[in-house]
């Protein structure tokens, strides 16, 4: 998972990193304003949770949630806030926010909210018509009948499903599956591509992965 990280306070935002950190997440990107928060999630759009404090920014985060969700309904939202009144808390979710913590931060309870996102994209079992992947056994069945996609075909392919229908670029997939992206030549992406295909859609005459020339990946099954 990759997670951007809008805090101006730069005590708090060490504080942040250090809770990330302790539940082994190191995929995330700082951002101490809200212009550069809003380039971040509106034109690279490739963030799977955005932590936003939302105390530095009235009454400019309500613009920014809203038009996120236009610009990329996939990135989740936790709301930082010292505003203790359900009031708020339900206008921040009508926005668009996925989640709300209050200030002062109680760091069990912001890591347990972390672990519910990392629970949902680990563990559950997606069902896409035919096509069932267990991401805790690391195995993708078609009609019951196992595929055999194992380490980084399997990533991918659950990554690509975990996002049906929406353009991943290479960049994105480097940086949200390898540990060091910087270090590995955007070519292992079309091998384990060309993986995918072989051992799923040649094999099962079913197409699931897209190629957008020039942008990247799309999963497209079932398509319409």
């Amino acid at each position: 998972m990759r997670f951007l990280i809008i805090e101006p306070d730069k005590k708090l935002m060490e504080e942040i990193k250090s809770a990330l950190l302790s539940l082994g997440i190191s995929k995330f990107e700082e951002s101490y304003s809200l212009k550069d928060g809003k380039y971040c999630l509106e034109v690279r759009g490739e963030y799977d949770l955005a932590i936003i404090d939302s105390d530095h920014f009235y009454p400019a985060i309500y613009t920014l949630l809203s038009s996120t969700r236009l610009h990329d309904p996939f990135t989740k939202i936790l709301i930082l806030s010292s505003n203790q009144s359900v009031e708020e808390e339900i206008k921040m979710l009508k926005m668009g926010a996925d989640d709300y913590l209050r200030k002062p931060i109680n760091w069990e309870l912001f890591k347990a909210k972390i672990n519910v996102h990392l629970r949902r994209w680990e563990g559950d079992t997606l069902r896409i018509k035919d096509l069932v992947i267990k991401p805790k056994e690391e195995k993708v069945y078609f009609k019951g009948e196992e595929v055999g996609l194992k380490g980084k075909a399997f990533d991918l392919f659950l990554y690509l499903a975990r996002h049906p229908n929406q353009v991943i670029t290479k960049e994105r997939l480097l940086h949200s599956l390898w540990e060091d992206p910087d270090l590995v030549s955007q070519n292992v992406i079309e091998v384990n591509i060309n993986t995918i295909r072989k051992k799923v859609d040649k094999r099962f005459k079913i197409a699931t992965i897209e190629t957008i020339r020039r942008r990247g990946y799309k999963f497209c099954y079932p398509k319409e």
